[in-house]
């Protein structure tokens, strides 16, 4: 696979957008945010939204416990895995859709609770996400996402705070491949 990703040329749009496929790893802020979404009690009849779910441990996680779910990613290939999982681990059908941050559609429908795992990997797409997070989640809603301490994350950390007043930090560790792992777990409550 690395060879023929390194083999496009500069103008190609997967090299431009660095559509690398890093949704085929199961990242430890993936695990983090499920362990701790099985830890939390949750009200029935939400609706809760995974972006960037790559392989989509923490839509499961909620499936399996019986809540609707809506998973979506900017590229197609992680949606049909996770719908596939989703079909062998969870018995309803999954709900599935493209999204790109930075065009969030004005008719998609707001969730209760937006999850979202390590999509602060990319300085410039940070104004985006915290768009994303707000254009997504109702009102009285909650986000709960998870980023292993990145130190340039700073600048999204900046922006989370200018942008949102009610946020709780906790950390977790997660081993994974005997390694350890410190990931931040970020609730924020939407007003």
């Amino acid at each position: 696979m690395y060879s023929k990703l390194s083999s496009l040329k500069n103008d190609d749009d997967n090299v431009i957008d660095e559509r690398i496929p890093y949704w085929a790893e199961l990242w430890p802020s993936a695990i983090a945010l499920a362990e701790y979404l099985c830890t939390r009690k949750l009200n029935n009849d939400i609706l809760i939204h995974e972006i960037g779910c790559g392989l989509a441990l923490p839509s499961l996680v909620c499936g399996k416990m019986g809540y609707s779910v809506m998973m979506s990613d900017y590229v197609d290939a992680p949606l049909q895995f996770a719908s596939a999982n989703w079909r062998l681990n969870v018995k309803s059908e999954p709900t599935t859709i493209l999204l790109d941050w930075r065009k969030i559609p004005d008719d998609i429908e707001k969730c209760d609770l937006l999850l979202a795992a390590d999509v602060a990997y990319e300085s410039r797409m940070f104004p985006a996400i915290v768009n994303a997070f707000k254009r997504l989640v109702k009102s009285g809603g909650r986000i709960v996402f998870t980023e292993p301490n990145r130190k340039f994350a700073s600048g999204f950390f900046e922006l989370i705070r200018h942008e949102f007043t009610n946020t709780t930090i906790q950390n977790r560790e997660v081993i994974q491949n005997n390694h350890k792992h410190q990931i931040k777990i970020v609730e924020i409550e939407v007003e």
